[in-house]
């Protein structure tokens, strides 16, 4: 697997917080009261992307791109009397296509060349937290490991949280280090390195409060940074720079409509970083109790960005420097639509969405000249249960 396809798969272990969403640690909306139950939970979630038609590819031939199945496990225990201790557990497979070069084609426009369905990966994630519970304070140390055949990735983290102002308000704070080691496949005909890695730092900070009894508002700052090796090396051409500066601001606001038995959730996220990247991120969603048991969320999300200050639609050998054609470096905007069902049953609770994300150069608040012919559309459905005791 790539290292930008590793990217992808970490974020897919996390759909139901954002559709593709840049990296970066969120911090909690609240902070936690001390679970008194034992929780166990389960998601399986299907991922298939559109088969790229034949009018974007090189040879002529449609071609088809992943399919992904993740199952997540994960068990939440209070010990000792402050304490609680929490696994996490993702296996992932994936198979299909990905475009390893973008040339021009006789009609003037980029088109891709693919790997063929030649992609067959499997990927296990485990990752444990501890949680200390003191009086207004939270602190929480967790540790991951993630490894596929070519890819190794080891993190560490810690988050605090404090209530506040008569536990009307919570700051939260979090940081987290992580290195990653990657030794390509290699593949007669291309040219690869054999190991590099990279290390990251990202950190937040942020703030929630409590405004009536109605209406919570929570706004943070994350700070991201880069080092080592960052470039695809199952791309043909692809250099990029050896470090990156991320930054995001996110804004939550939370409204509970006691007329409707319903509550509104608005989100918005401003992102750049110092490859010349700028997105927005829009999101709504609406929880409509239909009775005590049942809830339905329909919801929508809209994302923008532009282009890396190095990204080219078309790759070239004679061209120096830094380069690359991955679409998710390119000037895009995306619209997720979908709507989840939660029913409760004693001490269960289950769990049912289904999602579909469009992308389009079409959509991008700014002005594109040429779109990236590598844009995904997708379609994803999760299921689990959550059981306490």
């Amino acid at each position: 697997m790539t290292h930008a396809n590793h990217n992808k798969s970490k974020k897919l272990t996390s759909l139901a917080a954002a559709a593709m969403a840049l990296p970066g640690m969120l911090p909690p909306v609240a902070a936690d009261t001390m679970p008194t139950e034992t929780s166990i939970s389960y998601r399986h979630t299907q991922y298939q992307e559109d088969d790229v038609s034949a009018d974007l590819t090189a040879s002529g031939e449609h071609s088809a791109r992943y399919d992904i199945n993740v199952d997540q496990f994960h068990i939440l225990k209070p010990f000792a009397r402050d304490y609680t201790f929490s696994l996490n557990l993702v296996k992932e497979s994936m198979t299909g296509a990905s475009p390893y070069s973008n040339s021009l084609g006789v009609d003037g426009d980029p088109k891709l060349n693919m790997s063929g369905a030649s992609i067959d990966e499997s990927r296990t994630d485990l990752s444990g937290k501890v949680t200390k519970y003191s009086g207004q304070d939270t602190t929480s140390v967790s540790l991951g490991i993630s490894t596929e055949h070519d890819y190794q990735a080891i993190f560490l983290g810690a988050e605090f949280s404090k209530l506040m102002n008569e536990q009307q308000s919570t700051l939260s704070a979090g940081v987290e280090f992580s290195t990653d080691t990657i030794e390509p496949t290699q593949q007669q005909g291309f040219t690869r390195i054999d190991e590099e890695s990279k290390s990251g730092l990202n950190s937040y900070v942020g703030w929630s409060q409590i405004l009536n009894q109605k209406t919570q508002w929570q706004t943070s700052i994350s700070l991201g940074y880069l080092d080592g090796y960052l470039s695809d090396p199952y791309k043909t051409f692809d250099v990029r720079p050896d470090s990156r500066l991320q930054l995001a601001w996110n804004h939550r606001l939370r409204r509970f409509f006691e007329r409707f038995k319903a509550s509104g959730h608005l989100d918005y996220r401003l992102y750049t970083d110092d490859w010349g990247i700028v997105s927005h991120t829009f999101k709504m969603a609406w929880y409509q109790q239909i009775d005590a048991q049942v809830t339905v969320v329909p919801n929508v999300r809209y994302y923008s960005q532009s282009q890396a200050d190095f990204y080219y639609s078309i790759d070239n050998s004679l061209r120096t420097g830094e380069q690359s054609s991955d679409y998710r470096l390119s000037p895009y905007g995306a619209i997720t639509t979908g709507v989840q069902l939660i029913a409760r049953f004693g001490q269960w609770r289950t769990i049912l969405s289904v999602d579909r994300y469009d992308s389009s150069a079409d959509y991008a608040l700014g002005e594109v000249s040429t779109e990236s012919p590598g844009l995904v559309d997708f379609l994803y459905f999760t299921f689990g249960f959550d059981y306490s005791f």
